[in-house]
């Protein structure tokens, strides 16, 4: 089984020929790029950080093990992967397979080393890169499924579209939350063309990184205040110091063990019932909001009258914000005196299990 998820922490190393074993632990660290590096490279939010993936490739020690972890997702996801590759291969009537191992083309550097799920052998339109999702429906992949999927996972399946020599590239993607959702675009697998333009662009940025970490030049660390992905990262108090990890991780503070109190298991088991109801609810009223709009079109109006419910469109007058960003990196002085802090709030939070609990 293909295991896209970590990089070891063993001694960097150049590639030393062009054969790629996926999965294969010895070729995680070092100076070449893997699927999921784009991400990082260009620092998409939320946890997309360039200085975390410099860090990985040279081998940096970090002081936080308590975050260097497999998450529930992670270890979910690897167990679907042959699960997801089947049902994709039932919905397409394609051939898919399983990419063990492959040799990088000669028109590639050898340190372009993504990871394909599969081989997709389609009548009529070739061959295909297969990559393998399975994001939570709750959170996740709702946001993928409004807003569209994010440019590292294009960016993925055109390193992987290269790697393999292919025309086209394809998601196979089940979202975990309730009900299987196998992606599809009017009862059809939206194929990607490969993209020579994008292909010889990311040559370019993943040189440029490569280079970078040969120079020991390391990027900026992000605002861990404002970044989702420092939270989790093993090297915040390599970045920001022990009082950040303090302020970050819930393991950091007093915490008391109810293990045997089943009061206190009930509530924890019945948040994660709640929020899956609260965001199905959501999505449902998105939806309904939509069909609403469809129909206050159909009819030319602005309100309808539906027995005693009255439907109708409330607009709203536009309103002028402060950039404050844009504020503070022009007038920092200015910023700092204009800055007033708030009152202290509080939230409950619930955070799950982790796989090596």
């Amino acid at each position: 089984m293909l295991d896209l998820w970590a990089h070891g922490k063993k001694k960097p190393q150049e590639p030393t020929d062009r054969h790629v074993v996926c999965g294969d632990p010895s070729k995680r660290a070092g100076l070449w790029l893997g699927s999921t590096d784009w991400s990082h490279i260009i620092n998409e939010l939320p946890y997309g950080c360039q200085r975390k993936l410099f860090l990985e490739k040279l081998g940096v020690p970090h002081s936080d093990p308590h975050l260097d972890y497999e998450t529930e997702a992670m270890t979910r996801g690897k167990a679907m992967e042959p699960v997801i590759r089947d049902v994709y291969a039932e919905f397409t009537g394609f051939d898919v397979r399983p990419v063990v191992e492959y040799e990088i083309p000669s028109a590639l550097p050898a340190w372009w080393r993504p990871a394909p799920d599969g081989l997709v052998v389609a009548p009529g339109h070739g061959k295909g890169a297969l990559e393998i999702k399975n994001p939570s429906a709750r959170g996740t992949w709702r946001t993928y499924r409004h807003e569209g999927i994010p440019p590292s996972w294009i960016m993925q399946i055109q390193s992987e579209i290269a790697a393999l020599d292919t025309q086209w590239g394809s998601f196979g993607i089940i979202a975990w939350g309730g009900a299987f959702d196998l992606w599809n675009l009017d009862g059809e697998v939206p194929r990607f063309p490969r993209n020579q333009k994008m292909i010889d662009s990311m040559l370019v940025l993943g040189g440029r990184f490569l280079d970078r970490c040969r120079k020991g030049d390391e990027p900026e660390a992000q605002d861990h205040t404002e970044c989702k992905a420092c939270g989790s990262c093993p090297f915040l108090t390599y970045c920001h110091g022990k009082g950040a990890a303090a302020e970050s991780d819930p393991a950091a503070h007093d915490v008391v063990v109810l293990d045997s109190d089943p009061e206190a298991q009930a509530m924890a088991a019945q948040y994660g019932r709640l929020k899956s109801i609260a965001d199905d609810t959501k999505d449902a009223l998105g939806e309904w909001k939509v069909k609403a709009d469809a129909l206050l079109g159909r009819h030319e109006s602005d309100a309808v009258k539906v027995g005693g419910d009255l439907i109708r469109r409330v607009y709203s007058q536009p309103r002028q914000t402060l950039d404050s960003k844009k504020v503070k990196a022009a007038h920092p002085d200015d910023y700092a005196d204009l800055c007033k802090v708030g009152k202290a709030s509080q939230r409950i939070q619930v955070f799950g299990r982790k796989s090596n609990d």
